[in-house]
């Protein structure tokens, strides 16, 4: 799910893609209250999606670093 700046609504990743790709006169603004997402729709994605992926990155790192030692585990 993705959270939309300009109104707080939230749609899922291939819904709000859909939406952007589709060339819709409409597509830079939110479906529920027609208000404007954001100025580049294209540019906004691309960068909701690195940072998506950069969160990932740092979730799969975060957690290993978290997870406490084995007692059973060698020093």
């Amino acid at each position: 799910m993705r959270q939309l700046r300009s109104c707080g609504h939230r749609l899922c990743g291939e819904c709000l893609t859909a939406l952007i790709e589709s060339g819709h006169e409409r597509s830079h603004c939110c479906p529920f209250d027609r208000l404007r997402m954001f100025e580049d729709a294209k540019e906004e994605l691309e960068q909701m999606e690195e940072f998506e992926r950069t969160m990932d990155a740092l979730s799969e790192s975060a957690w290993m670093v978290i997870l406490p030692r084995s007692p059973y585990e060698a020093p």
